[in-house]
């Protein structure tokens, strides 16, 4: 992974419910685009990482490594203590993410 490093916003219903088909088709513009060296870092770099739950986390991944479609790198951002980040760790590697931030 080189190049730009694209710390995309999750977006949210006005219900404060997740809305990864919004994700995903905002990752998918880039995917879309042709961008060139971009890597698209998803729950990690924003603050939503810390109000995700473990299933919110999956599905950040998972519409993530659909909206890039292979043609750039999916990195997930994974929190917590050992057990919680062994949760979202399986998640990201279920999804499959390229990389996992770690924080």
């Amino acid at each position: 992974m080189h190049g730009v490093i694209n710390f995309m916003v999750t977006p949210f219903h006005a219900s404060l419910r997740l809305n990864a088909k919004g994700l995903q088709e905002n990752i998918r513009f880039h995917a879309a685009a042709g961008t060139q060296d971009m890597t698209i870092l998803v729950g990690g770099g924003m603050g939503e990482l810390l109000s995700l739950d473990v299933e919110e986390h999956r599905l950040v991944a998972e519409a993530a490594v659909a909206g890039a479609e292979g043609k750039m790198p999916v990195v997930v951002g994974v929190r917590g203590g050992y057990q919680l980040a062994m949760r979202m760790a399986r998640n990201a590697e279920q999804s499959g993410a390229d990389a996992m931030f770690l924080l």
